[in-house]
């Protein structure tokens, strides 16, 4: 039986629960939407303007986030090899990497990542890493390593791939979770991924495999251009032109679960970065073509399919499908370089799945204050 003072007690808590969300427990809401509005931006400067190192010229290439300094890292070469360091909040530009040393290859240095402890590391761009012809300048890949923003950068390898005569260069990934220390390669119309294990104490590539997907007329997966590491698992997230988004195994290169296309549109997409957001699970990807109306990143829910967000397009071409975007998921935050466009940091708060909280409320109800006429029998 429900008694009147039970009846009262309920009434008191359905509208304190009221008045709790409306006083600013807010639900994150998941809608399509373009991100119109960035934080910050930096706008390409046209190809024959010296002065600036972003230009709409296909020479920026490289994009990374350096969780230990909060700060960008941005691969440049317009006017000669330039690793821009961009205050991440702001945009402000920092300085730049020491890049004494670094020379060879098509590219001396293209792509760029960090590791979680801010050690930064960079790859040349190789058309062909196992150049046996003695009458040609051996062309080998090599890897470089910062131990922070302003060290010196080291050579840790330089060499053929094992024997791969393949471009090398094109993508570039690492991959420290899970206590991992890795680094993956792979390159245009490449069917191999290089995967190289890299040795922290003594700051050098330890040990070098290759994972091959097939001839490039037999194709499983052509060419690995966009690399997500996965957390928890030994897989990653491998995509390229053409292909399905899917999974490869760390251990042995094994292609593992894929996500069909009609859940995930990424046959017109390249570049991909992964986040997981307590279940849900985000993959942010970039272009979606060549053209000037391809230059815009999205944000997919994988457990849905469904395109959660999207950025503006840019107003030039990007014939080499450079660039990509990186999900800052601790500050709510993407950030995307669009090659030959722009470089900016968006506020992806609204898009993100509420994080759940517990409000737990104690109500003390005194009887002895409690009208007579509620008092039940």
């Amino acid at each position: 039986m429900t008694t009147r003072i039970q009846r009262y007690m309920l009434r008191s808590v359905a509208v304190a629960l009221a008045t709790l969300l409306l006083s600013g427990f807010n639900v994150a809401t998941q809608a399509q939407d373009v991100l119109s509005e960035t934080i910050w931006n930096i706008e390409a400067a046209a190809a024959n303007d010296a002065s600036a190192w972003f230009r709409n010229d296909g020479n920026t290439r490289g994009i990374a986030y350096n969780k230990a300094t909060g700060n960008l890292i941005i691969f440049s070469r317009s006017g000669g090899l330039k690793p821009v360091i961009l205050d991440a909040t702001t945009g402000d530009s920092l300085g730049v990497l020491d890049v004494t040393g670094i020379s060879g290859g098509t590219f001396p240095a293209s792509l760029i990542d960090v590791s979680p402890d801010g050690r930064i590391f960079a790859a040349n761009l190789t058309l062909n890493a196992n150049i046996t012809d003695t009458a040609v300048t051996p062309n080998p890949l090599r890897l470089y390593s910062w131990a922070n923003e302003s060290a010196s950068p080291k050579l840790i390898y330089a060499g053929n791939v094992n024997e791969t005569p393949f471009r090398f260069g094109d993508s570039f990934r690492a991959d420290f979770t899970d206590g991992a220390s890795t680094l993956y390669v792979g390159g245009s119309n490449n069917p191999n991924l290089g995967k190289f294990t890299y040795d922290a104490v003594d700051d050098t590539v330890s040990a070098v495999e290759v994972f091959n997907f097939g001839e490039p007329n037999n194709l499983v997966l052509r060419a690995v251009r966009g690399m997500a590491p996965i957390a928890g698992q030994d897989s990653i997230w491998v995509n390229e032109f053409v292909y399905e988004l899917r999974k490869m195994s760390t251990v042995n290169g094994g292609l593992g679960a894929l996500v069909p296309e009609s859940v995930f549109p990424t046959k017109e997409a390249l570049w991909v970065d992964y986040a997981e957001v307590g279940d849900t699970r985000l993959a942010a990807v970039f272009p979606s073509s060549l053209t000037a109306t391809g230059q815009s990143a999205s944000i997919i829910d994988l457990n849905t399919g469904a395109e959660i967000a999207y950025t503006a397009a840019g107003p030039n071409d990007n014939g080499n499908a450079s660039g990509g975007p990186i999900l800052d998921i601790e500050n709510n935050r993407m950030f995307l370089l669009a090659t030959n466009n722009q470089i900016a940091a968006y506020d992806i708060s609204a898009y993100l799945p509420a994080e759940e909280e517990t409000v737990t409320v104690t109500f003390r109800v005194n009887t002895a204050t409690v009208p007579d006429t509620l008092r039940g029998s």
